[in-house]
């Protein structure tokens, strides 16, 4: 019963804080109301202890991912691989505690002979679990299918750029057109002794055809006739 004055004080405290953050949850103050109730006619009645502290343990189980993502993308890591390793670990262990584990303790709460409050409160708290258990999975969907489709773009964009690469380097033959030369040298200036480049640019009208290389596509420019 000292666990639960202590976890019933926590609570209380936590639901106040709540309530000055910049975005009010309404199912996290739900959950909070739900574990206040049900933690507060536990005391009064002094029945339901074993199963109150063990629904407390799995419902905090799952805390310290859930804090950790939230740390994670403080430092800059969103959308990287260890937030996403977070994202499942704290999927895995929450689906495991409240949609396994937690069913089987409303159960037990629910047959037994205990008060209709304590009853209607483990019902309810499983309740939001449930659509917490919703909530996550749809995120955590949302979340694999954006990284798929992010690979598949990258391997696309990826393709694509070997694959105008590989066309650079294929010989195409061009049937009437105009080269544009570029050749360019060093020249040495006899007013100061010193080297310059001259570029000399000149046209031929090539009316067959030409096989242009790789090699040729760097020193000439085609224009159609």
């Amino acid at each position: 019963m000292q666990a639960l004055a202590v976890s019933l004080s926590y609570l209380i405290y936590d639901l106040i804080c709540c309530q000055f953050d910049k975005r009010v949850s309404i199912d996290n103050t739900i959950h909070h109301l739900v574990s206040i109730v049900g933690m507060a006619a536990g005391l009064v009645y002094r029945k339901s202890g074993s199963e109150m502290i063990a629904a407390l343990f799995i419902t905090e189980i799952s805390s310290p991912f859930l804090h950790l993502r939230e740390l994670l993308k403080e430092l800059g890591y969103r959308d990287t691989d260890l937030n996403l390793a977070a994202d499942i670990s704290f999927a895995a262990i929450f689906s495991f505690a409240r949609m396994v584990v937690g069913p089987y303790i409303a159960w037990l709460t629910l047959t037994a002979d205990n008060p209709l409050i304590i009853k209607a409160m483990a019902l309810g708290l499983q309740l939001v679990s449930a659509y917490w258990f919703y909530k996550i999975a749809r995120m955590l969907s949302y979340k694999l299918t954006k990284r798929a489709a992010s690979k598949n773009l990258v391997c696309a964009d990826k393709g694509a750029s070997a694959a105008n690469e590989l066309a650079k380097l294929i010989p195409v033959t061009v049937k009437g057109c105009v080269v544009i030369f570029h050749l360019s040298g060093p020249v040495l200036s006899t007013s100061n002794k010193s080297s310059s480049e001259l570029k000399i640019k000149f046209r031929i009208i090539y009316p067959w055809d030409l096989l242009i290389t790789h090699e040729l596509r760097k020193l000439i420019t085609i224009l159609p006739l």
